[in-house]
């Protein structure tokens, strides 16, 4: 059990791009009395995202604010609100799991929360874990502690680096999408290179928060040189996308690159985004639900949905078709680079990934697509099975890549009607497109990369490198590729979710990656803390970590000057076979397996790939 002391206090000095004095708290262990970490929560990194702001790019806090004075500090020791949001349900017509207590929701919601490993940092700074909740994109939050409180996990463990959670809008707020959006932003264009948005608001205000995080995490006892971005689920999607938004950028001195190494944690790209014209129907959709004329000019529309308050938006999606209630990325040319899976392909993307010394830690659980296969409505034959999936994902990558599921041979099952081959089809399709397909992919354009290279890449290396002459010298001079899989189930999993499931979707997040160590038995503790420290201290704090090494923690010395010293000196010992995965296996022991469905996943990459280009194309 933890007490807290007076309060853990933060001058920003005049270097500062902001200023003031923060106040959070330091966590005391009762047994032994000593810090166990430091905290501060709900701290503003954007203006309020409402009124005209509403469904508009993320605007910075101005130079002249203010988070307290030394006599006054500001108060960061309460989490601040979350996005609006429905209640969570796998099923969109039925009953919702309940609210957690005490909650306040509120699209005046852009803050981070930080977290500080007790005692002096080392010289350069604790590394930076910047941590993307999950949610599809429609739900979370960086408050639910439980979920996401690393206080255990930098103070039980060697893994000492600096937590930023950032708060997002999700959901309607956050992913609406329309060329109405696009005209509406032209006005607010500050250069000929500034895109008008007409979607993916959560993303920017991500990359607003990261941008925060850079400018102001060395004065929290930061390396703002080390940072890695990261996410569970909808989060690791948006850290995959955060990368892609970030490695399209031009590097200039007032714009340096701020990624270090990326962490994908059950999610990825997934099959491109829909276009804008996809999602056309989504947003006359709603107008209609709220009654507003699809006639009007397009400012207007926007203006009578900026009037309304969020719970009558929220109110309005349950009126929606099913398959509408859902917002996602969308390809806007914007935040997403107009050609990015047409780079995936040809290895451009990971060519410059690569150029820019990024590291990739990316796996998944054994048995994910067992949650997947409860969200409803489940589909009962193939016309349904289309129909639901092509409300997450584009239509077009969905009707090319179930003939994959269903052969020539097997094509009568088209017509069958046993309802579980249908449940069972659904899940699985459905993780792989999510998860399963856009990882592999990924996993082989970097490998490729990252092996010695051919004359071909080191042309686009050097085509790559125009971009990037400003860069620092990197931390890790060897970047590495690591994969894991979890097959390990906790009691305390039994919490969130049915045993039956098995390790599936969401098993791992809090009851292993954050360590939560007063819901560990004795024996977990141990299995849970050997896994996190090896895995996740590891790359952290040099890019490596235990791989391909079996149990031996080749990260040991995370946030030390023995860390500092391996990202010097330390070769990778990662296995050079893309197809082996580091595994948490079912009795706690961690091995090395062979990806059994390596081939049959990249086979249908390779369709989305061919989808998507045609798509791009027709946009070029």
């Amino acid at each position: 059990m933890d007490t807290t002391t007076p309060p853990f206090i933060i001058t920003l000095p005049p270097t500062s791009p902001h200023s003031g004095t923060l106040k959070g708290l330091t966590f005391i262990d009762h047994l032994t009395n000593t810090p166990r970490c430091h905290r501060l929560t709900g701290i503003p990194y954007a203006l309020p995202p409402t009124g005209a702001r509403r469904w508009k790019k993320p605007e910075p806090l101005p130079a002249g604010y203010s988070y307290g004075t030394e006599e006054q500090p500001g108060d960061f020791t309460k989490m601040g609100p979350i996005c609006p949001q429905p209640p969570f349900s796998l099923d969109p017509d039925g009953p919702a799991m309940p609210q957690p207590a005490g909650v306040e929701y509120d699209e005046d919601c852009l803050r981070v929360n930080v977290w500080i490993p007790a005692g002096e940092p080392p010289v350069d700074g604790w590394p930076v874990y910047f941590y993307i909740h999950g949610g599809f994109l429609q739900y979370g939050s960086p408050n639910l502690t439980r979920q996401q409180d690393p206080a255990d996990l930098i103070s039980s463990t060697s893994v000492k680096a600096i937590f930023v959670l950032p708060a997002y809008r999700l959901n309607i707020f956050g992913f609406l999408a329309s060329e109405e959006l696009r005209l509406d932003a032209s006005g607010d264009q500050v250069s000929p290179s500034d895109v008008p948005a007409a979607g993916n608001f959560g993303f920017y205000d991500q990359r607003l928060a990261l941008e925060w995080t850079h400018s102001h995490i060395s004065h929290f006892g930061g390396n703002a040189a080390d940072i890695t971005v990261g996410g569970y689920s909808a989060g690791a999607h948006s850290a995959f996308y955060q990368l892609a938004h970030e490695l399209a950028l031009p590097v200039t001195v007032s714009q340096p690159p701020i990624i270090r190494r990326v962490i994908l944690l059950s999610n990825s790209s997934g099959p491109r985004p829909k276009s804008l014209s996809e999602t056309r129907p989504q947003f006359s959709s709603l107008l209609a639900a709220l009654s507003i004329p699809a006639s009007l000019p397009p400012r207007e529309k926007l203006s009578r949905l900026r009037a309304l308050p969020s719970a009558t938006l929220l109110a309005a999606l349950k009126s929606l078709p099913a398959r509408y209630r859902s917002f996602r990325s969308v390809s806007d040319d914007a935040f997403i680079p107009p050609r990015l899976f047409s780079s995936l392909s040809t290895g451009a993307f990971a060519a410059l990934a690569r150029q820019r010394r990024i590291g990739f830690l990316i796996g998944h659980v054994a048995h994910e697509e067992n949650f997947y296969g409860l969200m409803a409505p489940v589909p009962s034959s193939y016309v349904s099975l289309v129909e639901r999936l092509s409300a997450e994902f584009a239509r077009p990558a969905v009707e090319a890549v179930l003939p994959l599921y269903l052969p020539a041979s097997a094509s009568q099952r088209r017509l069958s009607s046993d309802l579980q081959f249908w449940a069972d089809l659904y899940g699985r399709v459905y993780s792989d497109l999510q998860i399963h397909i856009p990882q592999r992919g990924l996993l082989a354009a970097l490998s490729s990369a990252y092996a010695s290279p051919s004359p071909a890449r080191e042309e686009a290396e050097k085509q790559a490198d125009t971009k990037t002459k400003t860069e620092p010298e990197p931390l890790d001079p060897q970047p590495s590729i690591h994969r894991y899989t979890i097959a390990y189930r906790t009691l305390s999993a039994d919490l969130s979710m049915p045993r039956e499931l098995g390790v599936t979707h969401g098993t791992d997040t809090t009851n292993i990656w954050f360590y939560p160590r007063s819901e560990l038995s004795a024996s977990e503790q141990a299995i849970v803390k050997t896994w996190v420290e090896s895995t996740l201290g590891g790359f952290l704090a040099t890019g490596t970590g235990g791989f391909g090494s079996g149990d031996v923690n080749v990260g040991g010395g995370v946030g030390t000057e023995d860390a500092k010293e391996q990202r010097q000196s330390q070769t990778p010992t990662q296995n050079t076979d893309i197809k082996h995965v580091r595994t948490l296996m079912p009795d706690g022991t961690i091995r090395d397996q062979t990806d059994e469905r390596w081939g049959f996943l990249l086979a249908a990459w390779r369709v989305l790939l061919d989808v998507a280009a045609a798509q791009e194309k027709g946009r070029s």
